[in-house]
């Protein structure tokens, strides 16, 4: 009887995921997780990159480039600031982060921390939170994509000079 009841749980919990997943503007099996590695991110922005050039294959919406890309944010904090991201608590605490690095001495950390806030704050958690009545132009879809291929950018070299 209580696996029954167990069962009858994780199944009801299964098809409240399924709606939500059904509701939102693009499937988690084609969205970023927070945990993806920078070369998923990489084929992410490649995919959308022939998506945008094209717009006509698959019509992709531009709420699909945030929705697919937004998690990337949080991607390239973590690579960029190991120590200081697995410290966080919270959600809220990620804003935190980006406001105090937008406030270092390291120009490269500076504009990466901004960047990051500016499509964070604008784009990243609008879409998250209004769920399938976010909108967006083509044009800002192209936007909060180049600023992700602007924080890879900034990752990369930031990383570099860490290493030298």
């Amino acid at each position: 009887m209580a696996l029954g009841e167990l069962v009858g749980l994780l199944r009801h919990a299964d098809n409240e995921a399924c709606l939500r997943d059904s509701a939102s503007p693009t499937p988690r099996m084609f969205a970023l997780s927070k945990q993806a590695s920078m070369e998923r991110v990489g084929g992410q922005l490649l995919v959308i990159q022939r998506e945008l050039n094209e717009r006509t294959s698959t019509g992709m919406l531009p709420e699909n480039v945030v929705a697919m890309l937004g998690n990337a944010i949080e991607v390239i904090a973590r690579q960029v600031w190991p120590r200081e991201f697995a410290a966080m608590g919270t959600r809220s605490d990620f804003g935190r982060l980006l406001d105090e690095k937008g406030r270092s001495p390291d120009a490269l950390e500076q504009r990466l921390a901004r960047v990051a806030m500016t499509l964070y704050k604008q784009y990243r958690v609008p879409a998250e939170h209004a769920g399938p009545t976010f909108r967006c132009s083509y044009e800002e879809a192209r936007f909060f994509f180049n600023g992700i291929r602007v924080l890879e950018d900034l990752r990369r070299r930031i990383i570099k000079g860490k290493n030298k």
